[in-house]
């Protein structure tokens, strides 16, 4: 069988100028669209690692809420120590999470979580994030809500205690924007 006479198309083979010049300029195009691909890729990756270690801090929160709701619910005040909650994961040493150093129970059963020295970007390393208890205005005995940080609550509900969360808003998790 004899080979086939066709001429071999790639860049380095190219029998004429004209092809060369067009193979360099496919080449260099297919390479700018991975470097913008990639260059996108590594700008996203900061702030979505910071709000995946925030949700660390919900869930080690979402237990507590529930400690602090039930003893609202029984004695009609919030919890003011520890020792009212006994217990939930607030009586836990330092070094709670991964990413989570310790839970603080603030006055009006506010809950604040301390990220610690581990996390793996400095925005959040001895940070604050504030959980507030969420009551209906004109009746304080109904259903207790949760706001995260500077999110408002919706009209005819206010937040109780005060928000001492720390990390700038754009770096905040989207359910604690708002």
């Amino acid at each position: 069988m004899a080979a086939s006479k066709r001429p071999i198309r790639l860049l380095m083979f190219a029998t004429d100028a004209s092809q060369r010049i067009r193979g360099v300029v496919e080449v260099g195009f297919v390479a700018a669209i991975l470097m913008a691909l990639i260059s996108l890729a590594v700008r996203a990756l900061p702030p979505a690692v910071i709000r995946a270690q925030q949700t660390e801090a919900a869930f080690l929160v979402a237990t507590i809420k529930a400690d602090v709701v039930a003893y609202y619910a029984v004695r009609g005040e919030w919890p003011q120590t520890n020792a009212d909650v006994p217990n939930s994961t607030l009586a836990e040493p330092d070094g709670l999470g991964r990413f989570v150093d310790r839970i603080e129970l603030g006055p009006d059963g506010t809950l604040t979580s301390v990220f610690g020295l581990e996390t793996s970007n400095v925005v959040l390393q001895e940070r604050r994030l504030t959980y507030r208890p969420r009551v209906t205005t004109a009746k304080p005995s109904s259903p207790v809500g949760w706001n995260c940080a500077q999110y408002r609550p919706p009209v005819g509900m206010q937040s109780i205690g005060t928000d001492v969360t720390d990390i700038d808003n754009r770096h905040l998790s989207f359910i604690c924007r708002d």
